[in-house]
């Protein structure tokens, strides 16, 4: 053995759903596990029940494994520890806000709203004492109107505070609902992609991600794991393993390492290790991925189309295969509802393509967050059909 990491993690949250019911959750959670590190695997253990102080008395090979060093007491910059009275009250102030933003002849079928807080210490054989506490808001709105049902995601930011109109900019065309449907016929168009749908899109390209398979960006395009951007959920100073995050860009040959897939390598860790449950092992991801790129508005644009709600993706044979509904676009306004937009691309065709970007900057999904503006391409190839 090469050396060994405990952890413990007590969390407690609250969910209430309202659609057809109204129903609310309390959760608690607590949780410890220990890795064991040998020269060629990982060893695993969680349970409900602590483990005795034998972990500290294994005897470790010469090879000793370079696990991190740190120690102190970490949290985000604002962390509040909140009880059932504060969290209903926090849940009808977003109702309301929700109500006041979203039109009228729209019905909201279903609404979803969470709260986390959780504690972790982290302890290994490098000498290893570190805490940290975190604390989010999140959850879903359903949203209903004539020939549409989206669901639209939400996170809050660092200040425990959830950027609701910016969600909403970002189904802005739903309400210019009804609108004429219109299929639209093979073609090669200009787009905005919405940040929902690119989100969608980068979740389904993880894997080549974490290889480092992802074609030359455009100029003034970079994509970065920014663990310490002040708009993100997961806004604290120390990955899964208890490492102090980094920056880290994504690009060509360039992929992300925890501690043991550094050593396996030869490299060190950047610090991108990921613990999203306490009985799961951790792996390697990205805390808040963000693009960003060139800003712009869309003045000089005629005619577009948007992109605005996923319905599936998947790939084959090189090519990777969309189909969203969204919106074609005349002189600034959505004009026609597109119902099933088929798209077909590849790697490089799609990210050579990227023009400009246009805030606000969106987060979604905490494990491999992303945080993502509206983005327009030079051109998609759309098709009637797969």
């Amino acid at each position: 053995m090469i050396g060994w990491e405990r952890v413990l993690k007590e969390g407690k949250g609250f969910d209430i759903i309202i659609g057809k019911e109204e129903n609310f959750l309390e959760n608690n959670e607590r949780g410890f596990a220990l890795r064991l590190f040998y020269k060629d695997k990982i060893s695993f253990i969680s349970s409900t029940n602590q483990f005795d102080t034998l972990s500290k008395n294994f005897i470790l090979k010469e090879e000793k494994l370079n696990l991190p060093q740190t120690k102190g007491n970490f949290e985000a910059e604002k962390v509040h520890e909140i009880n059932k009275t504060e969290f209903l009250n926090s849940f009808d102030n977003f109702k309301r806000e929700i109500f006041l933003n979203v039109k009228r002849d729209m019905e909201i079928c279903k609404i979803n709203f969470s709260y986390s807080y959780f504690f972790l210490k982290i302890e290994n054989s490098s000498g290893a004492e570190v805490s940290l506490k975190n604390s989010n808001f999140y959850g879903s709105i359903s949203i209903k109107g004539k020939n549409f049902y989206i669901e639209l995601p939400f996170l809050s930011n660092y200040k425990l505070e959830i950027p609701l109109k910016g969600y909403l900019n970002a189904i802005e065309p739903y309400f210019y609902m009804p609108l004429p449907l219109k299929t639209l016929e093979t073609s090669r168009k200009p787009a905005i992609i919405f940040p929902y749908v690119l989100s969608y899109i980068f979740e389904s390209l993880m894997d080549n991600f974490l290889k480092g398979e992802i074609p030359e960006l455009p100029p003034g395009f970079y994509l970065k794991d920014l663990p310490h951007h002040p708009l993100s959920p997961n806004y604290f100073p120390i990955d899964g393993e208890g490492r102090e995050k980094k920056e880290f860009e994504l690009k060509k040959g360039n992929f992300p390492l925890d501690t043991f897939k550094g050593y396996i390598l030869g490299r060190e860790s950047t610090s991108n290790s990921l613990r999203n449950s306490i009985f799961e092992p951790p792996e390697v991801g990205f805390h808040n991925l963000v693009l960003k790129g060139p800003e712009k508005d869309l003045d000089n644009f005629d005619s577009f189309v948007s992109l605005t709600y996923p319905l599936y993706f998947f790939e084959k044979d090189t090519n990777y295969y969309l189909k969203s509904e969204g919106f074609l676009y005349e002189k600034g306004k959505p004009k026609f509802f597109l119902p099933e937009i088929f798209i077909k691309f590849t790697l490089k065709d799609f990210f050579s393509s990227f023009s400009f970007v246009k805030k606000p900057l969106l987060f979604y999904s905490f494990s491999n967050s992303f945080g993502l503006p509206f983005l327009f391409l030079k051109g998609l190839n759309f098709f009637s059909s797969f």
